[in-house]
């Protein structure tokens, strides 16, 4: 079933679309990013969180997960249980709103530190107090020769969120980050892989269609490549001492951020094939 509304309205739901407007935006997110690194100065910041600190590339941060967390928390609610597909378990519609919920944290508790030392690059810095030279600061970041930053209105809570007493702001963003990846592998494993439509099964109704098969395996491929990368994130994080010439290492190949990338792009690409972007893949 593909769109779904309240008897007696004109307005209509397009669940495909929906699926392929969220998965979109996903892939968009880590192209952006490497453009404005590419194009507008940015820094090849350590991870995609990171370039909330940067030109340009920190508007579409927010935009980005915004538009996928008020997709995902509003755009999936709403219908009845006669209305939404059969496969569909209130937990699975709870859950997506969490994950909606998460994607909008995200975006609005930013990451700690800078990601980035300046060196001739550019970058956003938050302007708080209201004569504006008080606090003027691009996160934790060493700065070198002629690097620039856009002004941005900020709050103190902006300017002090690194030092040890606001650390929790940081553990927001990553712990959103990690509930809102576990949600979406799950949906790619283990939801989107459930009979939807009686065009998923064979002629005789008892067996999954060669097109639902294929689409079985790449939904827990796309899963297996958002829980593998994160898990290696959090690894990393909590297991490997920074000191550790691996840590280095990880750092310096920007190995957080290929790994977000990764996640993201298998995030996105499981939506836009369950919105049938892939046309070759659908059984109608």
């Amino acid at each position: 079933m593909s769109q779904q509304s309240k008897p007696g309205t004109s307005f209509q739901i397009d669940l495909r679309r929906l699926n392929k407007s969220v998965g979109f935006v996903a892939l968009s997110l880590p192209i952006v990013a490497l453009m404005t690194s590419q194009w507008l100065g940015n820094c090849d910041y350590v991870s995609l969180s990171h370039y909330y600190y940067g030109r340009f590339s920190g508007d579409m941060f927010v935009a980005a997960l915004g538009a996928i967390g008020f997709l995902l928390l509003f755009a999936y609610t709403g219908l009845e249980q006669s209305e939404r597909e059969s496969a569909h378990w209130k937990m699975d519609r709870w859950l997506i709103r969490v994950a909606g919920l998460c994607a909008i944290i995200v975006a609005l508790f930013p990451t700690r530190g800078s990601g980035c030392d300046y060196a001739g690059q550019v970058g956003r810095a938050f302007v708080v107090q209201s004569s504006g030279s008080e606090d003027f600061f691009p996160g934790d970041a060493a700065l070198f020769s002629n690097s620039s930053f856009d002004a941005v209105a900020g709050f103190h809570l902006m300017a002090t969120f690194d030092d040890g007493a606001w650390a929790w702001i940081g553990d927001i963003h990553y712990g959103a980050a990690g509930v809102m990846f576990g949600i979406l592998a799950y949906f790619s494993a283990f939801v989107f892989t459930r009979i939807h439509s009686q065009d998923a099964l064979t002629s005789h109704g008892k067996a999954f269609s060669k097109n639902k098969k294929i689409r079985n395996l790449l939904y827990r491929i796309f899963a297996a490549m958002i829980v593998i990368p994160t898990a290696t994130i959090v690894w990393v994080s909590f297991a490997i001492d920074p000191f550790d010439p691996f840590f280095q290492t990880w750092i310096d190949a920007r190995g957080t951020f290929w790994c977000e990338t990764i996640a993201l792009a298998a995030f996105g690409a499981s939506w836009l094939l369950k919105g049938r972007f892939y046309g070759i893949l659908s059984d109608a």
